[in-house]
């Protein structure tokens, strides 16, 4: 069984807080662990302490028990009370709890179902100190015969019945107490055993985090004592990337004792200034003594969102201005059309000559009348031309002869004085 995790300067010893919401209605807050040596009162006026047998020199800072199944086993303890009153104490026996500070704390009263809480039991519950004496209570530790073999933690408490004094406007009253711890192991087979059952990982990435480096994350590793003995150990935390290099190595976490059963959270310092975005792998892994490495990995994307909602925007509107362009080019383009003048293709001797594009344009668009005229006026000029180079060619002489006949420029000879004849 664990040996020291429960003593501070060779005395075990914690601060009990009880907080008052209405009057009356009292619960269990904390338990702070004490450095005051015994027997010191931890609370300022009161404590307690085991009563160490006589032949032995040192003494004991918790109760640890080694117990059969069936077997009965009677302690005492004592009560000081070093103030000038008497001290009205609330006395019983509870069980031990993990917190996610490696440590453990004691359940309220009432609660137990088995265990130590149950096991246990005192002669009283309420008892009164007088003051600058010590009073001892003797108690009785009864193991079921039917139960399981292992680990059990617990201790007993000493609560003052009466509030300490608080400012007059204040609805909060504070009880204070002490407690030792105790440890019993019932004899029977022991099976060490623990898990890393789960990793929680809180992001935080407010906008422009990767600017201003106000990202941040949580990370939380669940350890299952799924055996039957307490396990002593610590929790470490790794992160790493895609490439497997080191980006956050966390301190290591020790745990004093981990009950078994409990199944606690255990939680690292807050991991600030985060990677910009990306996949990062979460290695996580508790190692015990006795039962070697229990190791779990999870992933975990870090995104910027509102940093990538922004830059989202921004490419969405380049493409809105760059569609509304193109679309202001093209309705431009109809409205005003670019006439390109065709090829012109040179035109045999026999057709007419060849036009200019505007003119082809006209032609193109004028009416359908107007264009057959102009092909028939077009048809008779070139008959006609056809017809006078032909009479050129075989009648020239004849045609010269004749009174009035034309020379082959079509005009009429004339004499040597420049007179037509």
């Amino acid at each position: 069984m664990p040996g020291g995790a429960m003593t501070a300067r060779g005395r075990t010893g914690w601060l009990l807080g009880a907080i008052v919401g209405l009057p009356a209605a009292w619960c269990l807050a904390a338990w702070v662990p004490s450095a005051a040596a015994a027997p010191a009162p931890a609370s300022g006026s009161f404590s307690m302490s085991p009563v160490s047998p006589a032949a032995v020199t040192t003494r004991r800072s918790d109760f640890r028990y080694q117990i059969r199944p069936g077997q009965v086993v009677t302690d005492s303890v004592q009560l000081f009370n070093l103030s000038a009153q008497p001290e009205q104490l609330e006395v019983y026996a509870t069980n031990a709890y993990d917190t996610p500070s490696g440590t453990f704390a004691l359940e309220p009263k009432g609660r137990a179902r088995t265990g130590i809480g149950l096991w246990t039991h005192l002669p009283l519950s309420e008892t009164t100190v007088p003051a600058q004496s010590t009073q001892t209570v003797t108690f009785q530790v009864s193991v079921p015969s039917d139960a399981p073999p292992g680990d059990y933690a617990g201790g007993l408490v000493a609560l003052a019945t009466t509030p300490s004094s608080t400012p007059t406007d204040s609805k909060v009253a504070v009880r204070q107490g002490v407690a030792t711890a105790m440890f019993i192991r019932v004899v029977g087979k022991l099976v060490p055993a623990a898990v890393v059952s789960g990793v929680r990982v809180h992001l935080s990435v407010p906008p422009f985090a990767p600017l201003m480096g106000t990202s941040w994350a949580r990370v939380g590793v669940l350890v299952h004592n799924t055996g039957n003995t307490d396990l002593t150990g610590s929790v470490n935390v790794r992160v790493v990337d895609i490439f497997g290099h080191t980006v956050k190595q966390f301190a290591p976490i020790p745990v004093r004792v981990l009950v078994p059963g409990a199944e606690v959270t255990m939680a690292e310092p807050r991991w600030r200034s985060l990677p910009i975005a990306g996949p990062e792998r979460v290695q996580t892994s508790f190692e015990a003594l006795g039962i070697g490495t229990s190791t779990r990995t999870t992933s975990v994307w870090i995104v910027p969102w509102a940093t990538a909602a922004a830059a989202v925007a921004g490419a969405l509107l380049i493409v809105v201005v760059a569609v509304y362009a193109v679309l202001f080019v093209l309705r431009r383009g109809r409205r005003d059309p670019l006439v390109v003048p065709a090829r012109v293709q040179p035109a045999p001797a026999s057709v007419e000559p060849v036009r200019s594009a505007p003119e082809q344009l006209k032609e193109r668009h004028a009416p359908a009348s107007v264009r057959r005229g102009v092909a028939v006026v077009a048809g008779l000029v070139a008959a006609r031309m056809a017809v006078a180079a032909f009479g050129r060619g075989s009648g020239s002489s004849a045609a010269g002869t004749r009174t009035g006949a034309k020379g082959p420029h079509g005009r009429r000879p004339t004499n040597a004085k420049g007179r037509r004849r």
